[in-house]
């Protein structure tokens, strides 16, 4: 058996070549090609396979296993921060690698692009640039991603265990930005991590996301 995680990531090269394994695989070999991002698979790659969409835990049992394995009350605020997000790789993850900053700063962003603070915005994308670690800048865009997702949830009854935390960290969207709209936003974020992984210029990527952000969640006011 062969687990493969983050398969949405694999460059073209690394497609094409897992593309022959699936098409003649060794005898008695069973893959798992794991992914939180469905759409952003190849669909050649999807094609080949048979999707297994996997449940997700609830934030009381993810509690009670970080609890365990951290020797820490299942109360404990660290513990809650992370028991929403439906994996317990994830909560895991979470867990030892917090991200305060880059959340802080994901959350700052929207709301200086909601309130179309240009003067903001600009400082920020100054401040992140000059940081030069585009992994971060990857996780900026991701920590995005779980925003925008969450803040959809919580506009819909009994999603609560899709929901990654409970405090003041959601962010909110307009009575306006409809369904579709949350797909463009989506989007968005993809294809601003999709540049980040071509090493584009940071500046120029910050200041690209502001503009369609801006423009998706100010359609409403127009």
């Amino acid at each position: 058996m062969a687990i493969i995680d983050g398969i949405d990531l694999l460059s073209s090269e690394s497609a094409n070549a897992m593309l022959k394994t699936l098409e003649e695989p060794p005898a008695g070999t069973v893959m798992l090609l794991l992914t939180e991002r469905i759409h952003a698979v190849l669909p050649t790659i999807l094609s080949r396979c048979q999707v297994l969409r996997f449940a997700w835990l609830s934030p009381e049992l993810l509690a009670s296993q970080c609890a365990e394995k951290y020797g820490v009350p299942a109360q404990d605020k660290k513990i809650q921060d992370v028991a929403y997000c439906g994996s317990l790789g994830r909560a895991m993850h979470l867990y030892e690698n917090p991200g305060v900053e880059v959340l802080g700063d994901a959350e700052a962003f929207w709301g200086l692009c909601s309130r179309s603070d240009w003067t903001g915005v600009f400082e920020l994308i100054d401040r992140l640039s000059k940081l030069d670690d585009f992994g971060l800048y990857e996780k900026f865009f991701l920590e995005t991603m779980q925003l925008i997702r969450n803040a959809f949830f919580t506009k819909l009854e009994g999603t609560e265990n899709y929901i990654k935390g409970n405090g003041p960290s959601l962010i909110a969207l307009g009575s306006g930005v409809a369904p579709e709209k949350i797909e463009d936003l989506m989007e968005t974020c993809e294809k601003a991590i999709h540049q980040i992984g071509c090493r584009a210029n940071i500046s120029l990527v910050f200041a690209n996301f502001a503009i369609s952000l801006m423009e998706i969640l100010n359609v409403e006011k127009q």
